[in-house]
């Protein structure tokens, strides 16, 4: 492991380098008696490292997805939905993850006027499954804006 990929310079000019290690005791048993124990240590520093590096490139990457201000939605070969940007929760006034799972059919949203685009959505992903290709249209949804 390369010890300059962990270490900081504090302003009195202190060094300090993180290792962080998985430890693993086991006992040791002679006929069924306990006679003493071993252990297993290894340097789990790097895989740390990129586990949070992937953590903080996750989370900007969700970061630029909700700013697009476009209906953004992932699903997978089966047209469970795996992710949608903040737009598209709005538009549908669905929750965190309530979503992750379930197809456009199962997200049942009769009661805010955009079941049709969701019911639109299943078809056409299977349309452009079929075709490899894009496809686009233009959805209306009519709302009723309450003014206080």
């Amino acid at each position: 492991m390369d010890a300059r990929k962990f270490t900081k310079l504090t302003p009195l000019t202190e060094m300090v380098i993180l290792f962080i290690f998985k430890i693993k005791t086991i006992p040791i048993k002679i006929d069924g008696a306990f006679r003493g124990a071993y252990k297993i240590i290894k340097d789990i520093s790097d895989y740390k490292k990129s586990q949070l590096e992937t953590l903080e490139q996750a989370a900007q990457l969700q970061s630029l997805i909700d700013s697009i201000p476009e209906f953004v939605v992932f699903k997978d070969g089966n047209g469970r939905i795996i992710e949608m940007n903040e737009y598209a929760k709005s538009i549908f006034k669905i929750g965190d993850k309530q979503y992750v799972g379930k197809t456009c059919e199962q997200l049942n949203c009769y009661h805010n006027g955009t079941n049709q685009l969701l019911l639109n959505s299943a078809k056409t992903d299977q349309v452009a499954w079929e075709m490899k290709s894009k496809i686009e249209y233009e959805h209306k949804i009519k709302r009723r804006m309450v003014r206080k």
